[in-house]
């Protein structure tokens, strides 16, 4: 119950965080912009979003084969998309482990064999991210502020620790060990004790066989492909009212609010990515109003975001099923 509200509060936040940027960018402004948005360009950004999932299905699929679990590209997609949609609509996308779950339910294999898979996925796309930002606030270095060069700091050094730990299997038990203790108070948890130590040898091994796949310059590859076409997507969307946005500066600002939405931990990012990304694009391009950057933005995540959740609804629900 109290983990429910607690949803509902960060939901609510969200909420409230976007509608007051839309209000403080004058909605009448917005409202006329969107309704002269150019489909010839929307429709190629919802395809493109489309294409993102496949790709990301395919980098899955390697990742599995790496740890030898060979499927097809058509038996894990069902579990992914419907992960998809529990992930863009959870907190800082924490739902994306629900996708072991339900590889599981589908085809029976262990979940503490498939979820080191998702973990190397999410640190590939962090690492990628992390680069991306590193040139942004070179790239927008007049406006960068060191609150957000701290938290990417942070963030770097997290990733190099959770590597370290994942690297050692004796440290990697020993953490695993303590963060058991500390969590077994909950009835889940507490019911892994007899399979505590087979989980932590199957994750570690997992994690090891993932990170040391010769397929791993392939995946680097693709996660910097799937990258692409997500800045693609908000070049469209801001051609489609008119404005013709460099590939830099949309890296740049895509790459730095992901950061910033991610440290707020709210559901989807919502409220925290558009205003971030709306406020980087206004002192980046003094031209720009907030209007204009507001709707671009908005006319992204519905191509992002909402299309994606929509797509992926009917496999979330199978499994709900």
């Amino acid at each position: 119950m109290k983990r429910r509200l607690a949803d509902l509060a960060l939901f609510v936040i969200a909420i409230s965080l976007l509608s007051g940027l839309i209000l403080h960018s004058n909605p009448a402004a917005i409202a006329g912009t969107l309704s002269k948005a150019d489909l010839l360009f929307v429709l190629p950004a919802l395809a493109i979003t489309t294409l993102v999932i496949g790709v990301k299905i395919v980098r899955w699929k390697i990742l599995l084969k790496s740890i030898g679990i060979g499927l097809g590209s058509e038996q894990i997609a069902q579990p992914y998309m419907a992960s998809l949609f529990v992930s863009n609509i959870t907190p800082g996308r924490v739902g994306e482990p629900i996708r072991s779950y339900y590889l599981k339910k589908s085809l029976g294999h262990h979940i503490s064999k498939t979820l080191p898979t998702v973990v190397m996925e999410r640190v590939m796309d962090l690492s990628v991210v992390v680069l991306f930002c590193l040139f942004g606030l070179f790239y927008l270095s007049s406006i960068s502020n060191p609150v957000l060069l701290a938290g990417i700091g942070v963030i770097v050094l997290g990733l190099v620790v959770v590597t370290g730990i994942s690297l050692d299997r004796k440290i990697f038990n020993t953490v695993l060990k303590g963060s058991y203790i500390i969590l077994k108070f909950v009835p889940s948890i507490k019911k892994l004790t007899p399979k505590f130590e087979r989980i932590a040898n199957n994750f570690h091994s997992g994690f090891l066989l993932a990170s040391k796949s010769n397929e791993m310059p392939k995946l680097l590859l693709i996660t910097l492909f799937a990258w692409f076409l997500e800045f693609s997507i908000i070049k469209l969307s801001f051609l489609s009212i008119g404005v013709n946005l460099g590939y830099p500066l949309i890296l740049s600002v895509a790459s730095l609010s992901t950061i910033v939405s991610l440290l707020t931990l709210l559901p989807g990012n919502i409220g925290s990515f558009e205003a971030a990304s709306a406020i980087l694009m206004t002192q980046a391009l003094p031209s720009m109003d907030l209007a204009t950057a507001t709707s671009g933005i908005l006319v992204y995540r519905f191509s992002s975001l909402i299309f994606a959740l929509i797509i992926t609804s009917g496999s979330f629900l199978k499994y709900q099923r």
